[in-house]
This record gives structure tokens, sequence and C-alpha cells, in this order.
């Protein structure tokens, strides 16, 4: 029998409250890609939710993987 692996969406909340703790500050908020999964329509709620401030950048990496230094 094989697994199969679920993953939940951040809620809007999880995000607005990281974004509340950076307050004053510049975010770059990089997220997997859109047509991959609902994380970053929630980013981009919370976001909105904000009003500038912290001044967020939400950025879809089209991707799944992390990249890595070499």
């Amino acid at each position: 029998m094989s697994e199969v692996m679920q993953v939940k969406v951040p809620d809007i909340g999880d995000f607005k409250d990281i974004y509340e703790k950076l307050k004053g500050d510049e975010v770059i908020s990089l997220h997997i890609s859109r047509d991959l999964s609902g994380t970053i329509a929630s980013a981009e709620s919370a976001a909105q939710m904000m009003e500038g401030d912290p001044n967020i950048e939400i950025v879809d990496t089209r991707s799944i993987s992390r990249s890595e230094e070499h």
C-alpha cells in the first residue's frame, strides 16, 4: 500500500502573524509555485491586510524545490 502525501496550505492568519512581527521592515516572501499550491494566495491576502507595513514583495518561485549555492 502506498502513502499519499497531503500538504496543508498555511492559513492567512499564520502569514499575518509573521508579517506583523516584521512591521517597519522590507520583506521578500518566497513561495512554492502558484500552479501547485494555494500558499501564495494566502500570503498575498495577508500582505494586503497589512496595508503596506511591512512592505512585502510576494514572489512566486515557479518551483517546488529549494536552490542551493555552490
